[in-house]
């Protein structure tokens, strides 16, 4: 008899939209099933995008402003820095599309960006880039928060050195272990 494989942890990979009707239980218990089953496995996943790619791609967007820009003369805030990624990744996506949104689920800010790359301007400034009013992390951040991808002010141990009250901002957010674990697999 072979020896057994042994099971790797595997991070789930969301990338194709599956239709509502696909996930209805085989006995026509869809109603219940399926929506006790949603609230689950889908804890916090909000309801405005078919796919969870925000919920790596902005834990990978902290992690990478930490490592390469934060505390540095050139660096912007991470929430400015968030933005820029997401608009990079955004417009990667309308031209890896030729011009179109994904199909089955746009990103934030796609028809502004498809519109503003029909014109072929041969350079981009992702600062001036045409973009939706609310980025991704503004939707999501309360979501990532509540799975616990962050250490959040609260969270922090007590330190018996410092009685004064510290106050953080918005740079200071700090992934926890499963958000450094979600920005590693994205990386």
């Amino acid at each position: 008899m072979g020896k057994p494989d042994k099971l790797k942890p595997t991070l789930l990979r969301w990338s194709q939209h599956v239709p509502v009707s696909d996930v209805q239980h085989t006995l026509g218990l869809s109603l219940r099933g399926s929506a006790r089953l949603a609230s689950r496995l889908l804890y916090c996943i909000t309801s405005i995008t078919p796919r969870a790619r925000y919920f790596s791609f902005i834990p990978w967007c902290i992690q990478n402003w930490s490592e390469k820009e934060k505390g540095r003369p050139f660096a912007v805030g991470l929430w400015e820095a968030i933005a820029l990624r997401e608009r990079a990744l955004t417009l990667g996506c309308i031209a890896h599309h030729e011009g179109k949104p994904c199909n089955g689920g746009a990103l934030v800010g796609s028809d502004n960006v498809a519109n503003w790359f029909r014109k072929g301007l041969p350079e981009v400034d992702l600062r001036k880039l045409p973009f939706a009013k609310n980025p991704a992390l503004a939707a999501y951040f309360t979501s990532l928060a509540n799975l616990n991808l962050f250490i959040l002010e609260n969270q922090s141990p007590a330190s018996d050195e410092t009685e004064e009250e510290i106050v953080q901002t918005f740079d200071d957010v700090t992934l926890s272990p499963l958000g450094v674990q979600l920005a590693k697999a994205y990386d």
